[in-house]
């Protein structure tokens, strides 16, 4: 007599019809899973919380990332330092678009650090170029790897900048002596991205994109900077983040600016949360500092506390160059420390390795729980009958014109492309 069947059985049974049922994706109906390709560190901790909502992760390893700025936020030299060389270091090989003709082979090696032969400098000029070299990439790669649904091959792509890109059409205009205004850059663009994402995607392959801003008349209210290219990259790309200048002083002998501080604000993110920024300090010789950022998480989470005697009587006050320091001071509120014997350090000196450092562990719990997307079956579902409704009808009726007002400045010729 046969076994009844259990209903787990029996559900396994009646879904294992679903197996069968051919999508006429190859890698569907194979059963192949897309792989979890991890990241890599980006070379500043608040930038890792910025880029993935973990200290410790980066930017993702199988998607695409855009960072757009005015002249001089740092995102190309990110790219090159921060990305493209880290990769080559980790044994990919770099395709390296550049539309701004702003290096060389010898410049990327001898300044950045790239090794011989690790990657290739494609100069470009329009999207449509753009478009057909990254297609005959991906199609060379996809027959590289024939039967198999894996990608033997670790690439990466550095696209600098988008920006730059013109186009066939505008081209041929200048040639014919007219100066009409082209509105088919942004479409290019859009078409690029559906024809490589998903592609690029199959095979692991991550690609970093610079773009540039524009100051948009038409936003009376908040960040008046948008980013050029129209919509593709903004649906494309799983992180998008602006890079904006905030500080950077001339050293006087040299007339160099030896370091910048940039705000790196979220603007569109599939892991973390979105519309904040951290302040990250560029030096232009040692590239980001490691720790530099990290102030606003550990001081959120009381990780750090201003230091005053009156507040803090069992622990010293710091001493600089043989005086004890007078200038502002933190204490370092190390749970794994005895509270009397806890640091105490000069602002200046926070941003190191046995500072603020010391902590990382206890402030990257905080940027998780914080900023990081978390997964649905974590949420606390409320029934509908607890939940309070945050805004009224004249905030949807604000909201609704701000999104007619939007797509009539959308619709508006502008030299963006």
């Amino acid at each position: 007599m046969a076994k009844k069947k259990d209903a787990k059985e029996a559900i396994d049974d009646e879904f294992s019809f679903f197996d069968k049922v051919k999508t006429l994706d190859k890698y569907v109906d194979a059963g192949y899973e897309m792989e979890d390709y991890g990241t890599i560190d980006s070379g500043s901790y608040a930038l890792n919380a910025a880029l993935s909502g973990d200290i410790f992760g980066g930017f993702n390893l199988n998607k695409l990332v855009m960072a757009a700025g005015l002249k001089g936020s740092g995102k190309s030299f990110i790219g090159k330092f921060h990305y493209a060389k880290q990769l080559i270091d980790k044994g990919y090989f770099i395709y390296y678009y550049d539309s701004e003709n702003e290096c060389t082979e010898k410049d990327l090696i001898n300044k950045f650090g790239f090794i011989p032969h690790h990657f290739k400098l494609i100069p470009i000029n329009t999207i449509e170029f753009l478009t057909e070299s990254v297609m005959g990439l991906i199609t060379q790669f996809e027959e590289d790897k024939g039967a198999s649904y894996k990608n033997k091959r670790k690439v990466a792509i550095v696209i600098d900048s988008q920006g730059m890109l013109t186009t066939e059409k505008t081209k041929e205009d200048v040639a014919k002596g007219s100066n009409k205004q082209d509105m088919t850059g942004a479409k290019l663009l859009k078409r690029f991205y559906k024809l490589v994402t998903v592609r690029l995607g199959r095979l692991g392959i991550p690609a970093y994109i610079t773009n540039h801003m524009y100051k948009d008349p038409s936003i009376m209210y908040g960040d008046p900077t948008s980013i050029a290219g129209g919509e593709g990259a903004l649906y494309a790309c799983s992180t998008i983040f602006k890079l904006t200048k905030t500080y950077g002083k001339k050293d006087e002998n040299s007339g160099e600016v030896p370091y910048v501080v940039l705000n790196a604000l979220v603007v569109k993110s599939r892991t973390c949360k979105e519309k904040w920024g951290v302040p990250i300090l560029l030096d232009y010789k040692t590239g980001l500092n490691r720790y530099y950022g990290l102030q606003r998480f550990a001081q959120d989470a009381g990780l750090i506390c201003e230091y005053s005697a009156k507040e803090y009587p069992e622990l010293p006050q710091p001493v600089v160059n043989g005086r004890k320091f007078a200038g502002k001071s933190w204490v370092i509120m190390d749970p794994k420390i005895p509270e009397g014997e806890r640091k105490v350090c000069p602002e200046k000196d926070l941003y190191r390795g046995d500072a603020i450092g010391t902590i990382l562990n206890e402030i990257n719990a905080y940027v998780i729980e914080n900023y990081k997307l978390h997964s649905p079956s974590e949420f606390n579902y409320k029934s509908s009958d607890d939940i309070e409704l945050a805004f009224t009808d004249d905030d949807v009726s604000k909201a609704e014109t701000e999104i007619e007002q939007k797509n009539e400045a959308d619709a508006t010729p502008r030299n963006d492309d």
